[in-house]
């Protein structure tokens, strides 16, 4: 590859010369091939090199090798082509960057061969260059990745090491040299029985199983440096060494401390044990991984059943609560297990196997957690306080009936006097006006008697709704049955309203007296005319509601009564303004009476 094809001229290159076999290798060989001129130019590139540094032979003929050498790599490869041109070597091979024309690297194996002239100067070079970038970017993500290993396995808190298969150390872990007491130094290349000495056949046994493909989980007892014993739990598996040998991984856990607690924990079960007994309280045991609940006996017990009766599961247990306590129990619960809240505590009803509710007070505590932290299991206790809790409830119950009645009374006292007043001094109005404007004795008692009656009917119904509130819908019931009314001929549409036992008189007042004049001259004077009230609410608030009622007659067929100034209208307008804070229009027509009423309801505390 380095030879000049044969009898060439001294100053061209073999494309130059134009030589076939050469054109024929050069335009078709599989890597990118240049020829480069004594000062570095390029004088022919191959389309394979073209495309792996980005420019055309006609660019690449304006440039020289060190244009597109990679910055890091340009002193080094100039150190090599001038080693190659003044100590005589016809070619060298290197691998080395080079600079994409988009800015990107790109890695070459190359292979630089010197052609001289007659002479021995240098005439030209040729270069071949094949593509590694791929198989360097692999490279760099493998010593990445082996670096995140190596890491990871230093920091991982639980002990990792790793044996050959005739039980060598190969490597360990920081935790392990905690473990031990040992640095990594005096660990590699030493037998594992040197850990636990005296245990060397039950470690081979050991070995041999895990390299036939068993898990082994078990615990064994080391020897620390400073000569105490440790509990160490391990889990061991087979494995490949880098060099493919089997190998044994052993995942290792101190457990000398849980030991030692379980073993204080069972002293101490014992000693509550006895503490629960003497005051007779109930304990409950939950598993979260499970979601098995246990119970002892004194639970079951108090809620007289067997223990095979009680719920098994959490979902069941939960099932078993009374609907009213239910939300709020196991928010409590919730609260503990999200770590809100230290402790459990709840207060709820739990039905006996007889039917019967019975009130409970229970605690509990998160008792284990998993290696993230997260609640593995409670453990409570049940303390039956029903008798406790039914005293208090009855005296609470007690004391608010008491202040309820007390409440009612003041307010009924106080409505029914003010209401008295009203109604006294609206019946003297009324009289006298209708005494000045009506001189018929006969005519006048029917006047009085009729506004009355309405009035009397409103308080039945405000003292039927324990002088509460009235609905709007039941008012006008009333009055239709007064009248003899039927529903088709007086149709009422409305939204839900509850009149206040204040405001009830005057708007029946107003109504009876509508009423009245379309009977006397309006749609149902007739017997066939038809009245129809559509309710709409405008606005509302927390304290009061607008109510626009829009009252429209049909069907009089008679002449329309110049009313626009009698009593009955002025007492409507003064009861809408006055007591309903409202306003009101009328429009008397042949075919009846139109009538818009806007009026401010307030809202009834007590419905």
């Amino acid at each position: 590859m380095s030879q000049t094809p044969p009898n060439p001229s001294p100053s061209a290159s073999p494309s130059q010369a134009g030589e076939p076999r050469f054109r024929a290798v050069f335009e078709n060989i599989g890597v990118g091939m240049s020829v480069v001129d004594r000062d570095g130019r390029f004088l022919a590139a191959n389309a394979v090199l073209q495309n792996m540094f980005g420019y055309t032979s006609a660019e690449l003929s304006e440039m020289t090798f060190s244009q597109v050498t990679h910055p890091d790599d340009a002193a080094r490869t100039l150190e090599l082509y001038r080693a190659m041109v003044e100590r005589g070597i016809d070619r060298y091979q290197t691998e080395k960057r080079y600079v994409h024309k988009d800015g990107r690297t790109v890695w070459g194996n190359v292979i630089v061969s010197i052609v001289r002239d007659e002479r021995g100067e240098v005439d030209y070079s040729i270069g071949l260059v094949e593509d590694i970038t791929e198989r360097k970017t692999a490279e760099a993500a493998l010593r990445e990745s082996e670096q995140r290993y190596r890491t990871l396995f230093q920091a991982t808190p639980t002990g990792l090491l790793v044996e050959d298969d005739r039980g060598f150390i190969v490597d360990v872990n920081h935790a392990v040299e905690r473990m031990v007491g040992r640095d990594r130094g005096e660990l590699i290349g030493r037998h594992v029985s040197v850990l636990n000495p005296g245990y060397e056949h039950a470690a081979q046994a050991n070995i041999d199983r895990v390299l036939a493909g068993e898990t082994l989980c078990h615990e064994v007892v080391n020897q620390h440096a400073d000569g105490s014993d440790r509990i160490i739990e391990l889990i061991e598996t087979r494995i490949s060494l880098p060099d493919g040998r089997p190998g044994i991984l052993v995942v290792s856990q101190d457990v000398t401390e849980r030991r030692r607690a379980d073993q204080a924990l069972r002293e101490n079960q014992y000693r509550l044990d006895m503490t629960i007994q003497g005051a007779n309280l109930g304990v409950w045991d939950w598993d979260l991984r499970t979601g098995e609940v246990r119970y002892d006996q004194r639970w079951a017990g108090a809620l007289s059943l067997v223990m095979v009766d009680m719920p098994a599961t959490y979902e069941s247990w939960a099932a078993t609560l009374h609907p009213d306590d239910r939300a709020e129990t196991l928010a409590a619960l919730r609260a503990m297990l999200d770590g809100e809240a230290e402790v459990y505590r709840s207060v709820f009803r739990l039905r006996k196997k007889d039917g019967r509710w019975r009130w409970f007070l229970s605690h509990g505590r998160i008792v284990d957690r998993d290696a993230e932290g997260q609640p593995t299991r409670v453990v409570g206790i049940l303390q039956d306080i029903d008798e406790t809790k039914r005293a208090e409830l009855a005296l609470r119950a007690s004391e608010k009936q008491t202040r309820r009645l007390a409440e009612r009374l003041q307010v009924l006292l106080g409505e029914l006097d003010h209401r008295v007043r009203n109604n006294l001094a609206g019946l003297a109005t009324l009289v006298s006006m209708y005494a000045q404007g009506k001189p018929e004795v006969r005519q006048f008692a029917r006047a009085v008697e009729g506004k009355l009656m309405a009035m009397k009917r409103v308080h039945e119904l405000i003292a039927t709704g324990d002088y509460r509130s009235v609905e709007f819908e039941q008012l006008v019931g009333d009055l239709r049955g007064m009248f003899g009314v039927s529903p088709g001929a007086w149709c009422v549409t409305c939204p839900q309203l509850w009149i206040t036992p204040r405001q009830a008189a005057p708007l029946a007042m107003v109504l009876h007296e509508m009423l009245t004049n379309s009977h006397k001259h309006g749609a149902l004077s007739i017997g066939v005319g038809a009245i129809d009230v559509v309710g709409v609410i405008e606005a509302e608030t927390d304290d009061a509601v607008r109510v626009r009622l829009d009252w429209k007659e049909q069907g009089a067929n008679g002449t329309p009564p110049d009313d626009s100034t009698g009593q009955g209208l002025q007492l409507i307008r003064g009861l809408v303004e006055f007591d309903l804070r409202g306003a009101s229009r009328f429009d008397f027509t042949p075919d009846g009476m139109r009538c818009r009423l806007v009026v401010e309801l307030d809202k009834p505390k007590h419905v």
